[in-house]
């Protein structure tokens, strides 16, 4: 049995544990023995039970960010003498850069790289952000075998000297899928439009919530947004209409989902996102801003994804517009199996499987 220690800071509910899950579950159980390991304490939106489902071991160093400065590495090197993996494959600036100070310990170190950390960083944490998103791109230029989780971001970090290359995120297509009966419960006006995902700056929420304002006056329809953030009681001053809703976060998004039309995103950057592949998934034509990994979705999906300038009102309405003519000739279930094609969580885990085979037998 070949041994695999995952690694993140924690198991909270985020795009990028629900990736680490979906590799998982589709391992072969007869070749691979899993355990995971969690550098800080779980908050309360952990999805630690869902790991622990699936009869993974789950172990934790339970260290806060500042006293694992100092704790961290040693403790670390204690667990893997008791679990020695033949893997660890860790994703997150704090993992991976623990993960490249104890090459000792195992045989292959893989690290996931889940967005452009300059963007994102930056986005996230205002200058400091620049600082931790440089450190973690030197981590990774320090690691041989690096993974981004989309082709177009690994093409974005090969130009910034990161030898790396594409496996593009998966989704549970069994649990994303149209459901008629669910749609059929939507009371509100149609059609109906969905954002998902957090309300923060690097999600740039505002031109769409202007524009539906502007739209809303001649036109039916209803806008959900679905996900907490520090700019959701700045986003909801911005319109008084009664068919622009806020709903907060919700533990079943693929309820919303299988209620919506159309799936829109005007974000400045992602590594992948999970929210639209999920809306695909339920048969949702996506509006996208026209962002690297947006590109890649539209490349895979040319007539179901509509690509508008960022920020340009426009052009998203126009795009809309074309959304909702699509509506009219596909169907929900030809969407959603198109998506599976490209994009499912076995055909994502398989390619890691074969990644890990591969630099195995090359040691």
């Amino acid at each position: 049995m070949i041994k695999i220690l995952y690694m993140d800071s924690t198991l909270k509910n985020c795009g990028p544990i629900f990736q680490m899950l979906n590799i998982i579950k589709h391992l072969d159980k007869e070749k691979y023995c899993v355990s995971v390991l969690t550098l800080s304490p779980e908050t309360n939106d952990s999805y630690i039970e869902e790991f622990r489902k699936l009869g993974i071991k789950c172990y934790s160093l339970n260290l806060g960010r500042i006293e694992g400065i100092f704790l961290a590495l040693p403790k670390l090197i204690k667990y893997l003498k008791r679990i020695k993996p033949d893997i660890i494959h860790s994703q997150g600036i704090r993992a991976d850069l623990l993960t490249s100070l104890v090459n000792n310990y195992c045989n292959l170190r893989i690290i996931t790289l889940r967005n452009y950390a300059l963007e994102d960083y930056l986005a996230l944490y205002g200058f400091p952000g620049y600082i931790f998103g440089k450190l973690h791109w030197y981590v990774a230029k320090l690691n041989k075998h690096v993974v981004a989780c989309s082709e177009k971001l690994a093409e974005r970090l090969v130009a910034k000297g990161i030898n790396c290359f594409g496996i593009s995120n998966g989704i549970d297509v069994n649990k994303f899928r149209p459901n008629y009966t669910v749609y059929k419960e939507f009371k509100f006006q149609r059609p109906l439009f969905i954002v998902l995902g957090h309300l923060i700056k690097r999600k740039n929420n505002t031109c769409i919530v202007n524009l539906f304002d502007k739209y809303f006056a001649n036109n039916k329809g209803t806008l959900l947004f679905v996900g907490e953030g520090d700019e959701k009681e700045y986003l909801k001053s911005l319109t008084n209409k009664k068919n622009i809703q806020f709903l907060g976060r919700v533990d079943n998004p693929e309820y919303y989902l299988q209620q919506a039309d159309i799936i829109i995103s005007n974000s400045k950057t992602e590594g992948l996102p999970n929210s639209i592949l999920e809306g695909i998934s339920c048969g949702l034509p996506a509006v996208l801003s026209n962002i690297p990994s947006h590109l890649e979705i539209k490349e895979k999906m040319p007539n179901e994804v509509f690509i508008f300038n960022i920020d340009n009102e426009n052009d998203l309405l126009n795009k809309i517009k074309q959304a909702l003519e699509l509506l009219l000739k596909e169907t929900k279930n030809n969407i959603s199996e198109k998506i599976a094609e490209h994009f499912s969580s076995e055909k994502m885990s398989n390619k890691y499987q074969k990644l890990y085979l591969k630099y195995l037998n090359t040691k």
